[in-house]
């Protein structure tokens, strides 16, 4: 029988200190639910779910890369011994939601909740890192529940208002980051432009509409290594950090307001732009490129990044994303972190993938 009384930190799990006034301790006998993420019985990597190959289906996933069960074991063993209760145990997810007191958590993961008010409400929180038995070592990746401070700030605005972006450069420490996730490599994260039509023709920019106003995002990830698909692309100097990581975004379209998308909202025609506009369009593309293939292309990632320039891309090489005094990126030939290859012709894509091997 394992004691779980030895502990070493979960890494990845440390969190800054709080701001806001301090509003005392929650309860010690409210009970609050944390989800437990488990490893995976293997690493899983993006080439297993891309295009060009058969890629894994859902069973085939579930299969192979589900919770093994001496690990499911260990963690209700830990569950038992400090006296939390099993909500919700999942092989297929990799996830235990466990429920216990304040008190029974904050000892069975060895932190300190606390209450902060801020922004209107008074959220529960903890700094420092959270602690796990040394048995659940290289076990447990994740621990989530115990602290509920915002993770993000709203990005979607409407008309012409300030539009803010799911990868737009931030000023929370003065440098260009990128925001998850998009960041991440296993989804498509959308750039945006500025789309100016007059009687010569038309041209399409990076979309940047000023300080005060909304840009497009892109940049250069701290926490993700460059998945495979993007390892022969060149790609500029990590301008938030010294890390080579994966670069964003992955694709590019029409976002700003001034030329945006015209939508029905609780009976109201309203005019919205920003990548909150460009992520479902590019979702309906890739529909309708399933539904002519006759198949499903995976994450289509690895397509657009193996089509290139000779993907049907219109080359956006004007413009950048800098944004409230934060040094960004500038548009280029070719891939860059602004616009990506540029925006993705619809047709040519399909003949890319219609001539591309399963």
């Amino acid at each position: 029988m394992n004691a779980f009384n030895e502990y070493e930190i979960l890494a990845g799990s440390s969190r800054a200190p709080f701001g806001g006034e301090p509003a005392g301790r929650p309860h010690v006998e409210q009970e609050i639910d944390v989800t437990i993420l488990i490893r995976r019985p293997k690493q899983l990597s993006p080439s297993a779910l891309t295009f060009g190959r058969q890629f894994l289906t859902r069973r085939m996933l579930q299969f192979l890369y589900c919770a093994d069960q001496p690990d499911l074991d260990l963690l209700l063993q830990f569950a038992v011994q400090y006296h939390l209760t099993v909500v919700e145990l999942n092989k297929v997810k990799r996830l235990a939601v466990l429920r216990g007191t304040i008190e029974q958590v904050e000892r069975a993961f060895r932190v300190q909740l606390t209450l902060k008010y801020k922004m209107g409400r008074v959220h529960r929180v903890r700094s420092g890192p959270v602690m796990i038995p040394k048995e659940l070592s290289g076990i447990v990746v994740g621990v989530f529940g115990l602290d509920e401070r915002p993770q993000a700030r709203s990005h979607f605005r409407l008309s012409r208002s300030r539009v803010g972006l799911p990868i737009k450069p931030n000023a929370f420490d003065g440098n260009c980051h990128v925001d998850f996730p998009a960041s991440s490599p296993w989804v498509t994260g959308c750039g945006a432009t500025t789309l100016v039509v007059s009687d010569t023709g038309k041209a399409e920019t990076a979309w940047n509409d000023g300080s005060g106003g909304g840009a497009t995002g892109g940049g250069i990830s701290d926490l993700f290594d460059r998945p495979s698909y993007q390892l022969a692309v060149p790609m500029p100097s990590n301008l938030g950090g010294s890390k080579a990581g994966r670069g964003v975004p992955d694709v590019a379209a029409v976002a700003d307001p001034e030329t945006g998308y015209a939508v029905l909202v609780d009976g109201l025609w309203q005019v919205v732009g920003g990548t909150s506009a460009v992520a479902p369009l590019f979702a309906g593309l890739t529909a309708r490129i399933n539904c002519a293939l006759g198949r499903m292309v995976g994450l289509i990632n690895s397509a657009l990044y193996a089509a290139g320039p000779g993907g049907g891309f219109n080359d956006i090489v004007t413009g950048n994303n800098s944004a409230d005094g934060i040094q960004g990126y500038s548009a280029s030939p070719g891939w860059d972190p602004v616009t990506e290859w540029g925006s993705p012709g619809g047709n040519a894509l399909l003949r890319f993938l219609s001539s591309s091997p399963r």
